[in-house]
Parts: C-alpha cells; sequence; structure tokens
C-alpha cells in the first residue's frame, strides 16, 4: 500500500538527515556534505513520487486539502537548497539550527501525509480494485 511503502521512504530520509547532522557536529565535514546530499536526493525524489502517485489520485476524486501540503513541499525544497549553500560555505553552525526548524516542519509535515492522505489515497485505490476487479500487491494495481 501507499502509506507502507511512503512511510519506510520518510524513516530512511529521516536517517539520512541524523547521519549528516551527526557527522557535521563530528566535524567530519566530507562525509556530512555526501550525506546531506543523498539525503537531498532522496527527499525531493520522495517528495515528486507524492506529487505523482498520491496528489493526482486524489485531485482526481476532487479531494481538498492538497494546497497546503503542496506549499509545504515548496518550503522544504526552498529550505534544502539554503541549508546546502550552508554547508558548502562552511556556515555549521548556521546549517544546525536551520535544521532544527527544518525537522520540526518535516516531522509535521509527514504526520499530515501518513494520518490524512496515505490512508485516503489507499481506501480509494482498494474502492477502484474492488469495482476494476484488480488486485492490489504491494503499493501497485495488477491486473
Amino acid at each position: 500500500m501507499i502509506m507502507d511503502e511512503f512511510k519506510a521512504e520518510h524513516r530512511q530520509c529521516d536517517s539520512l538527515y541524523a547521519e549528516a547532522e551527526r557527522a557535521v557536529v563530528g566535524g567530519d565535514i566530507e562525509r556530512a556534505e555526501k550525506l546531506f546530499g543523498q539525503f537531498v536526493e532522496e527527499t525531493v525524489s520522495h517528495m515528486e513520487h507524492e506529487e505523482l502517485r498520491v496528489f493526482s489520485r486524489l485531485e482526481a476524486e476532487e479531494q481538498a486539502g492538497l494546497d497546503p501540503i503542496r506549499f509545504e513541499h515548496m518550503q522544504i525544497r526552498a529550505l534544502l537548497e539554503k541549508m546546502q549553500q550552508l554547508l558548502a560555505v562552511g556556515d555549521f553552525s548556521t546549517f544546525l539550527g536551520w535544521g532544527e526548524s527544518f525537522m520540526i516542519l518535516m516531522q509535521q509535515h509527514n504526520m499530515k501525509e501518513e494520518q490524512l492522505l496515505y490512508p485516503l489515497c489507499d481506501r480509494l485505490m482498494a474502492e477502484d480494485a474492488e469495482q476494476d476487479g484488480i488486485e492490489i500487491e504491494g503499493c501497485c494495481l495488477r491486473p
């Protein structure tokens, strides 16, 4: 189901960020840059998957409530860009400060998705599958 797949991606991204932050605090800047770059790549990819699979599915049903989530995606992308710049110029203290705000935003954002959007999308997919005689396997619809 969508919820299981995307929740796992949230945890993976959280883990990457925590590793990058530990590397900054520990002074291993090369490792921090590598991990943070990987974190940014995976986070952006995750948001793009959500926008394609979840948002498009909910929009097809004219479900309300996506505007705040879309806005948060824009905020997250902007924060990630700013944090990459801070890391690149060696402003580690400011990077860590922005990281605190970033993590609060991400935790609230992920909670909204996991408690509201993903279950709704899974329910709609299950209803579609039932109507169309399609078996749901993992997160994918299979004829």
